[in-house]
């Protein structure tokens, strides 16, 4: 009888010290919001924080290493005079028409209707230490408004809005070869990363340009440039004490979502045309996206901009651990109009959360990219 005794007194404290040790791993992984023992605390981002990282996103692409002189490069318009490499154009018929596109790069977020201020000479973006944006009326040669972007990290750029006749060299022009609904094939000229980084974000590897040659779906089409649609993306691994973490970054912004909706919907027998190429995977995931899925959906949700908001690394039980979080759009939402986005925690203290999501890049091809007409045949 003693002996059967002492068995279950020892068999209680056992299972008295595996309940703990099981409570205590459940509150490690799910409590989303306390800081732990010997964790850093991250305080939550500012308004002008946010927006900064939205304009980020909308208007320079990652090339470089985190918080480098070459971290990002800018991503809108092409350069037209080589002498000017800060000044780049895009097509704009009216002043008009620059200003409904400029106010599509401005995101909804918290408190930004405090950092915008609307005028009749223009529109400005004031984030103080962290940079400013501003939109304006501007003349000459076919110049209709301009952006003047500075913005901390990143460097100075101006974007002009022009009439397309303006570009010159119109026997170039895209437009009279390509348009939206085409399936495409063109060079990745993006930066990827080789390597990985670790805990603290020093970077074991290398930048280089990614040079696959990729296929797409035509958005639109410019006067010597165009956006194309392609499931191909690039990430980054973090390697810290807990985890290893693969984050994507330079994907669809906002914006993009809603270049893509209205090209969906403004030609839509094209796409749909184009759907039914057997080949043309991108468009059976945008049919997917934009309809119904063909099959039970893998993913709820797309992507905006990457896996990298709120990027940084803390302590969490004297060790470093990569955070970040992600934003995402549903697709009930995106095919009803709406471009609410929400965000979610993607890398977390020691695991990486399920986000439910599908990764894109808009990517813009100019003629160096070597873009092949793969559907229609001409």
């Amino acid at each position: 009888m003693k002996t059967t005794i002492l068995q279950l007194h020892a068999a209680s404290r056992w299972l008295a010290l595996l309940f703990i040790a099981v409570m205590f791993a459940s509150c490690s992984n799910n409590s989303d919001e306390e800081p732990l023992p010997d964790e850093e605390e991250y305080p939550e981002w500012t308004a002008e924080e946010e927006m900064h990282y939205h304009l980020i996103c909308d208007f320079y692409d990652e090339i470089g290493p985190i918080d480098s002189e070459n971290t990002y490069q800018p991503s809108k318009g092409m350069v037209l005079d080589e002498a000017k490499p800060n000044e780049r154009s895009v097509e704009s018929e009216s002043y008009e028409l620059a200003q409904k596109d400029f106010e599509a790069y401005l995101p909804s977020t918290e408190n930004a209707g405090d950092l915008i201020k609307r005028d009749p000479n223009g529109i400005t973006v004031s984030l103080g230490t962290l940079g400013s944006v501003k939109f304006s009326p501007a003349s000459g040669e076919g110049v209709v408004a301009k952006v003047e972007i500075s913005l901390k990290g990143a460097p100075e750029y101006t974007i002009l809005y022009r009439h397309a006749s303006s570009f010159g060299d119109n026997e170039q022009d895209f437009r009279n070869e390509y348009f939206p609904g085409d399936y495409v094939s063109f060079l990745c000229t993006y930066s990827t990363f080789d390597g990985y980084y670790d805990g603290t974000f020093e970077s074991h590897g290398v930048y280089r340009t990614c040079g696959s040659r990729i296929t797409g779906i035509v958005i639109k089409v410019c006067g010597n440039y165009m956006y194309v649609l392609t499931d191909h993306t690039h990430s980054k691994v973090y390697k810290d004490y807990w985890k290893s973490v693969c984050i994507h970054y330079n994907c669809t912004t906002i914006n993009d979502w809603k270049e893509i909706y209205d090209a969906w919907h403004k030609y839509p027998d094209i796409f749909m045309d184009s759907y039914l190429l057997k080949e043309c995977i991108v468009t059976k995931s945008l049919y997917d996206i934009m309809v119904e899925p063909r099959y039970y959906p893998m993913y709820k949700y797309v992507c905006v901009g990457g896996d990298d908001k709120e990027l940084h690394h803390t302590l969490f039980w004297a060790r470093n651990t990569v955070y970040s979080k992600t934003e995402r759009i549903s697709l009930e939402n995106l095919r009803n109009g709406k471009f609410d986005r929400e965000t979610v925690r993607y890398a977390y203290r020691d695991d990486v959360k399920g986000v439910n999501c599908d990764y894109f890049m808009l990517q813009r091809v100019v003629r160096s990219d070597q873009p092949k007409l793969l559907y229609p045949v001409n």
